[in-house]
């Protein structure tokens, strides 16, 4: 049985069959045997990690060579012909080639490069040690119990079908022992088989492989014969497909694409496939070489070919060069479906087929009578009202393929398709039946007014409502509600609600129209008395209503008023009127009197203006206000204020008064008066910018002038204005009545200056030391003046010193010419530099040596000497030194040549020559068998020394000037020393100091410590003991004991002396014969230094002190007790952790409560005790024990210590 689909019907089959998966994946679930395997649980966890075997070919011929090995157990045992896939990542090339089945030893051969033997691997199926398959990739796949396929997204499985029970599945990756040396790999991702469920629908086919027959290699490589991405066919992608090729061949062949799917179907379900391919092959009677088949595992159960199933339709398609899509029924149970490409001999064309893959179908989709169904929209009709034959488990969808299923009380919307499928079975059919709605909707009916206005009198209806379209229906509601009848009664402010009915179905959407009835009440007035200007000549129309009114003469009948009817003193009548003509049955009455003003007054009818004044109307003086002036004395036109005055005009005024204006007029005559301009004998005027001439230095010949910017500005000049180059100046003579003259006198100012003097240099440099004045600053010009800033007035005196960084600013005045406003800016720099600097400001001298003057010294190469602080003549270097004197140098720059205005003050010592002296740091005093070293002065010649019963151990010879002497017995002895001087003040005479040796014992330290494997936060205390053997003290015993970075000093106390803990020095005046002691306490700390030296760095008498010290190293416990936890198991602070623990393995851990009972021991205590007993009493064994304090007992042999504590169980 076959059916046709277009094109497009294959993605509506894939993406519907994408949401049918139902399989159940059984996972291998147990790792039984691995060797040479890194992260085998992986493979038996469902994630994307992996077990990786690894393998190696031997460091020589059968020696060395290793395999990975991995056996993985399911839960259960598998029934035989049961398939089991297992995601592998191994050689891609290698799996490409295996593939291809049967080909792959041809494909192996195209490669070139491939080698099946060298890294393979081999697998088995095993029932629990019993082998029963096996396999391996040496050899290409050849029949279906052992392939490589392929899924949608690439990965490569193994699938073996053993035909034998099993329940575990062997891995081996193995790499050729000629491949000495190798290293070589594979993963294993996870192991599963799909278990059978009778309740699942179609699905899309999961894994690919293909075959072929009647191939060579040429075929397969000049040819270009094979599957090209074979797994586009599974994909679920309409628009990628897989290619069969056999390229151009002239025997006998085929090319065969398998897809598995991951269940078997029942004798009633089908299958569709989907191909194209050229044109020109078809034509050509490929098509009857397209084989398509279906198979019950290894059993070929269906067989046909596509030129025997299709139609014409189909074959128009496939005729076009478009996809087309053929169902089958196999009428047999089946689980794989291939196809299959024959070649066409005889044909010098190459031959392919497009592949876009194969999908099992589900039920057939329902049937109806309409295609297109119409509904009324009013009556809002679901999706249970949609019509179809079938009667139950119809599923409707809002797409033809894929899309959402809608439920049954989902509204239809109007020009949409809906979509039908059939359930049968518990599986949804993949064909669905489309329906047309359209729902019928009348549109709102229209109307020229929404808001619609009757007169109360007229008694309206619904009959009166005014709408556009006819019939409607009205009702009082927005929606739903009874049709009210066409004699109902209007109510005003009501709104009605029209809407259309066509074809029986009525419009689900309303016309609102808003009602006014209106009965008018009689108008309103703000008032009822109203007053009016006779010189308005007001009407009806002026009196002021709240309301629109028509107006009569009486309060009841009569005729209306013109509205242009002049207003009298009385009574008028109003009646309200409507914008539709609606009346009001009541009338206002308003009372009407007419008023008038009196004429306004002024102090003179004849006044007089100035003409440079410019005076207008608003000039005019009157007595009253709100006065308006006219042309004319009756009548005329009004004048604006801002009109110019005319002399020898009459201007006539009407005053208002309560807003209206007299009728009769006042009259005022003007006289705008002129006068002349001034005059001066010189029109340009000069002036010298240094004075700052202001206005008031301008001449002219008369007086009260006034002056100005401009020609016709109108603001003043201020008398103290200063005057500017170059501008012009305009002045106007002032009269008794305060009149200008129009015409203004025009004066041209010329503001002359001078030049500022000139300078060559605008930084003058000075020295400070020559004490420079204002009168040493240099510039060029005449008659020169000096100030403190630009725009001083006072002149600097020339006497005044200078100062640093100062400017000054100097003007010229040449003969019979202005002084320059400009100054010329000079800045004057003092140059200073610091005094010379010495390393001793008292320098001694030896007389011998004829000290001078140049044998000074300092810190500088050129420096001057003074016998005073300041001035004085300097000395001569060759001057010879004084003895007591002070001399005082300057530093002088070699570039300026100055001198430091300040000086360096040195005293002077000339000392008489002395006679050697001896020096030595037993200060006189010495041990027996200790070493003394003795010093003279250096730098000198022909050392001679005497030791008196001692040995030289080192130094004393001609060149030396000490001597290293080791003191044999007790008593007084003398060491002496002479030598020729070089350069010192000394004679180099024979000197002599005597030595006091002494037997002085000796002097031990030792350290220890209370506790040498203390925990961390502990406190320890180090014992430092330092010993006189006697039989005499020793004085000034200094010892260094620095306390290092692990620990921090919580305590110290001594029986003698005192210790500095900032610098580690214990400090003993005098030790008297026997031992004194320094105990220090310490807190142990995290990290940091732990071990501690005390050592001996000087005495008096003073002994060798290279091995007087002590040290110890503390041995820091590592473990850290946690003694708080809540055993609640929340997966936080579970158990009674120790840190490092695990480092001391043969600790036993004993638990006691409060009462002294044990409750919890365990030897090896590894981080593991929860909170329950592990001993029985109050509480049993295993059961938890409840929220308390607990005493710990913790012992570590290892280090010979045991630890105690409190710890806290809380929930």
């Amino acid at each position: 049985m076959k059916k046709i689909y277009l094109a497009f019907s294959f993605l509506i089959l894939l993406l519907i069959f994408n949401n049918l998966y139902a399989q159940t994946e059984i996972f291998a679930n147990l790792v039984t045997f691995e060797s040479n395997v890194d992260n085998s649980q992986n493979a038996v966890v469902q994630n994307d990690e992996f077990a990786t075997l690894n393998s190696n070919g031997g460091v020589a011929l059968g020696i060395g060579n290793y395999t990975g090995e991995l056996e993985l157990q399911f839960p259960n045992t598998i029934p035989a012909n049961t398939t089991t896939f297992v995601k592998i990542e191994f050689d891609e090339d290698i799996l490409n080639t295996l593939l291809g089945g049967s080909l792959g030893t041809l494909l192996a051969d195209v490669a070139g490069a491939i080698v099946l033997g060298n890294h393979f691997f081999n697998i088995e199926a095993r029932l629990n040690s019993t082998s029963v398959f096996e396999a391996t990739s040496q050899v290409a796949p050849t029949n279906n119990r052992f392939r490589i396929v392929k899924d949608a997204d690439g990965n490569f499985y193994i699938a073996i079908t053993p035909d034998e029970a099993y329940n575990r599945i062997y891995i081996e990756d193995e790499t050729n022992t000629l491949l000495l040396g190798v290293d070589n790999s594979m993963r294993v991702f996870n192991a599963f088989y799909y278990e059978e469920n009778d309740s699942d629908c179609a699905y899309n086919p999961l894994y690919t492989d293909f075959d072929g027959s009647g191939l060579n290699v040429d075929a397969l490589s000049l040819g270009g014969a094979g599957v090209t991405n074979p797994e586009f066919a599974i994909d679920a992608d309409p628009t990628n497909f897989s290619q069969l090729s056999l390229g151009i061949v002239s025997v006998t062949s085929s090319i065969t694409q398998n897809v598995y799917f991951p269940d078997t179907y029942s004798p009633e379900d089908q299958f569709a496939v989907t191909i194209k391919t050229e044109p020109t092959l078809v034509t050509l009677g490929l098509l009857n070489q397209i084989e398509i088949k279906a198979f019950n595992d290894s059993e070929e159960v269906f067989t046909t070919t596509i030129a025997s199933t299709i139609g014409l339709d189909v074959l128009t398609l496939l005729q076009n060069g478009e996809q087309a899509t053929i169902e089958f029924t196999p009428g047999i149970e089946f689980n794989r479906v291939s196809i299959t490409l024959n070649n066409l001999l005889g044909v010098n064309l190459a031959q392919s087929l497009d592949f876009f893959g194969a999908v099992a179908l589900g039920p057939q989709a329902p049937t109806t009578l309409q295609g297109v169904q119409d509904f009324c929209a009013i009556d809002e009709p679901t999706i249970a009202d949609l019509q179809v034959n079938e009667t139950t488990n119809i599923i409707w969808y809002d797409s033809l393929f894929g899309g959402n299923q809608l439920a049954a009380t989902t509204m239809l919307e109007n020009d949409t398709f809906y979509f039908a499928a059939q359930e049968i079975d518990g599986c949804i059919g993949t064909r669905r039946l489309s329906i047309e709605v359209n729902l019928d909707d009348p549109e709102q009916p229209t109307t020229n007014e929404t808001n619609q206005s009757f007169c109360f009198e007229d008694s309206p209806t619904i009959e009166n409502l005014s709408v556009n379209e006819n019939p409607v229906t009205w009702y009082d509601t927005e929606t739903g509600g009874t049709p009210l009848s066409v004699d109902t009664t209007l109510i005003d402010g009501n709104s009605y609600y029209a809407v259309q009915v066509i074809d029986g179905c009525e419009g689900t959407q309303r016309l609102e129209v808003s009602v006014t009835v209106q009965q008018l009440d009689a108008p309103t007035a703000m008032n009822t008395n109203q007053f009016f200007c006779q010189a308005n000549n007001p009407n009806l129309s002026d009196i002021q209503t709240n309301e629109s009114v028509i107006w009569y003469s009486a309060n009841e009948g009569g005729e209306p008023l013109d509205e242009n009817t002049a207003l009298q003193n009385g009574t008028y009548y109003a009646a309200q009127q409507s914008n539709i003509g609606c009346e009001s049955n009541e009338r206002l009455a308003i009372n009407v009197e007419i008023n008038d003003s009196d004429v306004p007054t002024t102090n003179s009818t004849n006044q007089i203006f100035c003409d440079s004044e410019n005076p207008l109307v608003a000039n005019l003086q009157v007595n009253e206000d709100n006065v308006t002036w006219y042309d004319m004395a009756i009548g005329g036109t009004a004048y604006s204020n801002n009109e110019s005055l005319v002399d020898g005009q009459t201007y006539y005024a009407g005053t208002t008064t309560n807003g209206c204006e007299s009728s009769q007029r006042l009259a005022v005559t003007v006289t705008v008066e002129s006068i002349n301009s001034p005059t001066t004998n010189n029109t340009t005027q000069n002036f010298c910018q240094l004075d700052n001439p202001t206005v008031a230095d301008i001449m002219v010949n008369e007086e009260n002038v006034i002056w100005y910017e401009t020609a016709d500005s109108d603001i003043p000049l201020d008398q103290n204005e200063l005057l500017e180059d170059s501008e012009s100046y305009f002045g106007a003579i002032s009269n008794s009545n305060d009149c200008e003259s129009t015409q203004r006198l025009e004066v041209q100012i010329v503001i002359e200056d001078t030049v500022p003097p000139t300078s060559n240099d605008v930084t003058q440099d000075f020295c400070k030391a020559d004490d420079p004045t204002v009168e040493n600053l240099s510039v060029q010009g005449e008659n020169i003046m000096w100030y403190s800033s630009v725009d001083s007035d006072m002149p600097i005196s020339l006497e005044e010193p200078l100062v640093n960084g100062q400017s000054y600013f100097a003007s010229q005045t040449p003969e019979n010419a202005c002084e320059s406003s400009d100054r010329t800016e000079i800045v004057a720099v003092i140059q200073d530099i610091n005094p010379p600097s010495a390393n001793n400001t008292t320098q001694q001298f030896c007389s011998s040596n004829n000290p001078k003057v140049e044998d000074l010294m300092t810190n500088s190469s050129n420096v001057v000497w003074y016998n005073s602080e300041n001035g004085s003549t300097p000395y001569e270097s060759t001057d010879s030194l004084i003895d007591g004197e002070i001399y005082y140098g300057a530093n002088v720059d070699p570039n300026t040549n100055c001198e430091s205005s300040e000086r360096l003050e040195v005293s002077v010592i000339v000392t008489t020559a002395t006679n050697a002296t001896i020096t030595s740091d037993g200060n006189g005093f010495a041990c027996t068998n200790n070493t003394i070293r003795y010093t003279t002065e250096s730098g000198n010649e022909e050392y001679t020394w005497t030791i008196e019963n001692g040995t030289i151990i080192n130094g004393g010879q001609a060149t030396d000037n000490f001597v290293d002497v080791q003191w044999a017995a007790q008593g007084t002895y003398d060491v002496s020393v002479s030598y020729s001087p070089i350069e010192s003040c000394s004679t180099g005479e024979m000197t002599a100091i005597t030595v006091n040796v002494q037997d002085c014992g000796s002097i031990s330290i030792s350290k220890t410590s209370d506790d040498m494997t203390p925990q961390i936060g502990e406190e320890i205390t180090f014992n430092i003991s330092i010993s006189n053997s006697g039989p005499n003290n020793f004085s000034n015993v200094i010892v260094q004991e620095q306390i290092q970075s692990g620990f921090e000093i919580i305590n110290v106390n001594s029986t003698t002396g005192f210790y500095n803990a900032n610098e580690g020095i214990w400090t003993i005046p005098e030790l008297p014969v026997g031992v004194q002691e320094l105990n220090i306490t310490v807190e142990v700390l995290e990290t940091g230094e732990y071990y501690n030296v005390a050592s001996l760095t000087s005495s008096s008498p003073p002994l060798n002190n290279d091995n007087i010290s002590s040290l110890i190293e503390i041995q820091v416990l590592d473990v850290i007790i946690n003694n708080q936890y809540s055993p609640n198991n929340d997966g936080v602070n579970d158990v009674f952790k120790i840190d490092n623990i695990q480092n001391h393995p043969n600790n036993t851990l004993r638990v006691y409560n409060r009462y002294g009972s044990i409750i919890y021991e365990k030897k090896g205590y590894d981080n593991s005790w929860d909170g329950t007993a592990s001993v029985g009493g109050l509480i049993k064994r295993g059961e938890r024990l409840p929220s308390e304090t607990y005493y710990y007992v913790l012992e570590l042999p290892a280090i010979n210590k045991t630890l105690t504590g409190w710890l806290f169980i809380a929930y």
